[in-house]
């Protein structure tokens, strides 16, 4: 995606697809229409992740995904959000389960609004900002799709913002 200017003229992503009731004002994008996930993203503005850092956790867990740095990413601030798919469509219903294992594979620094149902995401860059695309592996056909993992596994790294089945972000377990 090319930089953009401004903001708003960016493509929005969401990894679904939605049906076509819509809002009152006319809006297809919201929870009732949405009708199955084809991919999972997370959003981090946490400020101290690199997204090459983030990279290398998925490359770990061998996680499929692209890493795009955000429109308020700066080297020394980093922000970025994280594109990982999944291997078929999945009932909605399931997308909580598969953003907390990704947010666990990155050790639980994804913003709440990961876990939003139909949160749509803005790509591209300012003109004169650092905008960068990265992806784990050097082979495209490296790694699994979240719904390919292991469910032991996946239980075992999820980690729900809200601590939720036991689970809580490293900065809220005490110590």
């Amino acid at each position: 995606v090319p930089r953009q200017t401004p903001k708003d003229t960016s493509p929005l992503v969401k990894l679904a697809r939605f049906g076509q009731q819509a809002t009152e004002k006319g809006c297809l994008r919201h929870d009732g229409n949405l009708l199955e996930v084809t991919g999972i993203e997370g959003d981090y503005d946490g400020g101290s992740m690199t997204p090459d850092e983030a990279v290398a956790l998925l490359e770990q867990h061998h996680v499929r995904a692209v890493v795009v740095t955000t429109w308020s990413h700066q080297p020394v601030a980093p922000r970025f959000r994280v594109f990982a798919p999944l291997s078929q469509a999945r009932p909605p219903e399931e997308r909580r389960a598969f953003v907390a294992y990704l947010n666990g594979v990155l050790g639980g620094v994804l913003g709440k609004e990961s876990f939003a149902l139909s949160q749509s995401y803005y790509i591209g860059g300012p003109p004169d900002g650092e905008y960068r695309v990265l992806v784990p592996f050097d082979d495209p056909d490296e790694g699994f799709c979240i719904d390919e993992v292991d469910p032991t596994e996946l239980a075992a790294l999820a980690l729900y913002p809200d601590g939720k089945n036991g689970k809580k972000r490293p900065e809220q377990l005490s110590t």
